[in-house]
């Protein structure tokens, strides 16, 4: 158990925080063992979810997963930043999740602008 705030609050601060926000976070409790603690984590921020006990491998294979995934969205990120083609990544949600500054340089709207309004 930490002492001030529970992991839950520790992700929401941290997805608040500019320079931590990209920061990959792995929830890990043995207290807090059921599907809706799960689903209240990852909605909070975390990338992934496990309950103690493990196998500590089973920590260092999803760890590694995270890293790889977080290495391939910087890769994108760059792709992105560098065209000057309007690129973007939709949601099913009919939102926006990423684009790149050649939306703002060709219609005038900020990315938040743009990513807070629905595209359907």
């Amino acid at each position: 158990m930490m002492p001030d705030l529970d992991g839950f609050e520790l992700c929401r601060a941290v997805r608040r925080d500019e320079r931590l926000k990209n920061v990959p976070l792995i929830l890990v409790t043995a207290v807090h063992k059921d599907a809706r603690c799960a689903v209240e984590g990852l909605a909070a921020g975390a990338d992934d979810y496990i309950e103690a006990p493990f196998e500590p491998m089973r920590l260092v294979a999803k760890t590694a997963r995270l890293l790889e995934r977080r290495e391939s969205e910087a890769e994108r990120d760059r792709f992105f930043n560098v065209s000057i083609d309007m690129l973007c990544v939709a949601g099913f949600d009919g939102f926006y999740k990423h684009l790149n500054s050649a939306w703002e340089k060709t219609l005038g709207f900020t990315t938040e602008e743009l990513m807070s309004k629905p595209y359907i």
